[in-house]
């Protein structure tokens, strides 16, 4: 209360000395001063009575009537708007229709056709410190410029709490409470209402938006708390070069900040987290916007979402724990640079987006870190990924250059042929021919290997650990993996559209999923038959993978399970290091004498070992000396 009494008394000392100035510059006689009092006397008479510059005294009461305002007059409560209420019994509560009014201390109710106070086309007025609440719409401005609009609770008004209509433009709105319009929002400027400023206002818990600007333009809205609305906390339709600066746009039901239609706005340092669908989007061409420095956590959809809206920078924002993506673009060609992105599902999205540019953020623990999704010619360089990465699904022709996984290079390959990759924190292939990839750690991020419409390609001898994905193989052909310890994967190998690719030799242990295969015929185990040691003996047999979880029987103790293992016909019982893979003997006779055997054999001759041979040469009888060769 006491708050309150010195808003008032600060409101009151403004009143008077603007109702001052105007009567100098004016060039009027001295004010004269008016009280009313309840029962007999009405506020409407008073100011029929009085003369402009005037200032009229309300003592304390309830006053049954409307006013209506065509004098240059202050009119003020004698105690604030606890004590003096005006109930309508018309349209509106208080109609101003003339410059230069103060309107100051009142609580207008029940003027629920119209609005509690309205501003038809006057200027310069001053409306403080009232409660205007119970009615159609609080305080409406119509074509008036230059007002102040300060300290007001607009609570509970059936459409806008305020509104400013028709080019109402510099206008003043701000420290007051708007808050609870069942069917509205809380500031609503609309039809060319430009170059206001409305800071410090708190515009909470509307039954639809917060803020909204339709067709307004050249507009400060700053420090303002639109918090918890049923719709979104700020929105902008077809509205451009407003500035949105250091609000709080939070727990709301739809989105924090909203753009839609609107060009050359900034978004700068807000707090848009917290809210059921994203923090702050833009949409349907929306362009030439600046999103940088704001607080873009928790939301349960994205951070950031621009859907065909092109041209815009995103930069410097906190996107963190989002439930989807911490940036999504979509059908899209905007610049994202320097924004820290963490713990969301995915860092930044692009879908069907082409030239963007991704540049110098940091990413991190994002299920992906970027991922690429039928989209094209974009430049990625000088990102920052910890704990994840980049993925592409159907995208060609990115320029992707100077990232960094975990400390280690990201290796993008495309369109490369003949090439051996041999340091790297991940490795994306995509449309590739005869790459080996091998000697690697990969660890820790969302794809260690991923192969996209790649061929005769090596994966071989790498560690391969605490990744979404393992190893990940798209519309690819006939590439060998081999020789990989696969561990503690949530999907050790996925397969999709890809053939023929020859995966043997290899662990897979404590993975939540091992395999991941669709609309896939490969071959698991070796095709040709390997020679090797296993408990201290030697074997020759076809070998196919070691699995965790697979346990049966191994009859003849060589090594390779009785029972096949899905595909895998060749199961490993042991992991690959307690198998000494041996390289077959080579018998060169050089320059001597050819090997031969001697006498009539009928039927096989089955050598210990395989054995190739280079040539054949065959004796039609013992001493002749003439062959054949083949």
């Amino acid at each position: 209360m006491n708050i309150r009494i010195r808003k008032f008394e600060k409101a009151v000392v403004f009143a008077v000395l603007f109702a001052t100035l105007a009567c100098v510059s004016i060039g009027t006689a001295s004010a004269a001063t008016h009280d009313v009092y309840p029962g007999n006397h009405s506020i409407q008479m008073a100011i029929y009575n009085a003369t402009a510059g005037d200032t009229i005294i309300v003592h304390d009461g309830t006053y049954t009537e409307s006013i209506s305002v065509e004098k240059r007059l202050t009119i003020q409560s004698k105690n604030g708007a606890d004590s003096t209420f005006i109930h309508a019994v018309s349209q509106y509560g208080c109609r101003i229709h003339t410059d230069h009014v103060n309107l100051i201390g009142f609580t207008i109710e029940k003027a629920t056709e119209a609005c509690g106070i309205f501003v038809l086309e006057a200027n310069d007025c001053n409306i403080s410190c009232n409660n205007v609440s119970g009615n159609y719409q609080g305080i409406s401005l119509f074509n008036s410029s230059r007002n102040t609009i300060f300290d007001n609770d607009v609570l509970a008004n059936e459409q806008w709490g305020i509104s400013l209509n028709y080019s109402s433009s510099h206008n003043q709105i701000s420290y007051n409470n708007v808050s609870n319009s069942w069917d509205g929002n809380g500031i609503y400027l609309t039809n060319n209402s430009n170059y206001n400023t409305i800071t410090d206002n708190d515009v909470s818990s509307n039954n639809y938006y917060g803020i909204s600007l339709r067709t307004s333009n050249n507009n400060e809205i700053q420090n303002n708390v639109a918090n918890a609305n049923q719709g979104t906390g700020i929105a902008l339709w077809y509205s451009n070069e407003n500035n949105i600066e250091n609000n709080k746009a939070k727990t709301n039901t739809y989105m924090g900040i909203y753009i839609e239609n609107s060009i050359n706005n900034n978004i700068i340092d807000n707090n848009a987290s917290n809210n059921d669908r994203d923090g702050i989007r833009l949409w349907n061409y929306s362009s030439s916007n600046s999103i940088s420095g704001n607080a873009i956590s928790n939301n349960n959809w994205s951070g950031v979402v621009l859907s065909s809206s092109s041209d815009n920078t995103i930069s410097g924002n906190d996107a963190g724990n989002n439930n989807e993506d911490g940036i999504a673009i979509i059908h899209s060609s905007n610049t994202i640079s320097s924004n820290s992105i963490s713990n969301n599902k995915d860092g930044i999205s692009l879908e069907a987006s082409s030239n963007n540019t991704i540049s110098s953020n940091t990413l991190s623990n994002n299920g992906d870190g970027i991922s690429l999704t039928y989209s094209s010619n974009n430049d990625i360089s000088g990102n920052t990924f910890t704990n994840d990465g980049l993925v592409v699904l159907y995208a060609y022709k990115n320029d992707v250059n100077d990232n960094t996984v975990n400390g280690k290079p990201l290796v993008y390959l495309e369109e490369t042929a003949d090439k051996k990759v041999t340091n790297a924190g991940q490795v994306i292939l995509v449309n590739c021919t005869n790459i080996t990839v091998e000697n690697l750690e990969l660890s820790n991020t969302n794809v260690g290997v991923e192969l996209w419409e790649t061929e005769d390609s090596l994966i071989s001898n790498n560690t391969v650990i605490n990744n979404y994905f393992g190893i990940n193989i798209g519309n690819s052909i006939n590439n060998t993996i081999t020789g990989n310890n696969v561990r503690k994967n949530t999907n050790g190998i996925s397969l999709e559209s890809s053939n023929n690719n020859q995966i043997y030799f290899n662990n897979f242990i404590d993975n939540t999923n091992d395999i991941y295969s669709s609309d896939s015929t490969n071959i698991w185990n070796s095709t040709r038959l390997i020679l090797y040691t296993y408990s201290s003996k030697r074997y020759t047999n076809y070998m196919g993978n070691y699995w965790y979880n697979y346990t049966v029987k191994d009859t003849n103790n060589d090594g390779i399970g009785d029972t096949a293992y899905g595909a895998d016909c060749c199961p490993l019982m042991q992991p690959c290091e307690n198998y000494r893979v041996l390289a077959y003997p080579v018998f060169d006779t050089g320059a001597g004498a050819y090997p031969s055997i001697m006498g009539r054999h009928e039927g096989k001759i089955k050598p210990s070992y395989d054995v190739r041979v280079s040539y054949l040469y065959t004796y039609s009888c013992a001493g002749t000396g003439g062959h054949t060769k083949s």
